[in-house]
């Protein structure tokens, strides 16, 4: 069964592990409100359509990467392996932008 809600605690953790700064009250205030409403379902009529399920499992994933110590050390991972654990999940069609240009 695919997840249908972030896991709280993760995210927490991601948003407290943050640098400090101006966007930190605005960081809250959104994690607030997010913890509130959640992601939209299937049940609510704007996304009757839309099924965001996919999207929360690849959330928690990359939320459960980031709170493991070995993803602490960027030099660890390889770039091409990461990309395609995020979008080989999903099928769809990608446009990878990095630094402002479009990644073959």
């Amino acid at each position: 069964m695919i997840a249908t809600s972030i896991r709280q605690d993760l995210l927490e953790a991601a948003v407290n592990a943050l640098p400090p700064g101006e966007l930190s009250a605005v960081r809250s205030a959104a994690l607030n409100n997010f913890s509130a409403s959640g992601f939209p379902t299937t049940k609510d009529e704007d996304w009757r359509y839309t099924n965001l399920a996919q999207a929360v499992a690849v959330t928690n994933q990359w939320l459960e990467d980031v709170a493991t110590p070995e993803s602490a050390n960027e030099d660890q991972h390889d770039t091409a392996d990461e990309q395609h654990k995020i979008t080989g999940q999903i099928d769809a069609c990608w446009l990878i932008i990095r630094n402002g240009v479009v990644d073959n």
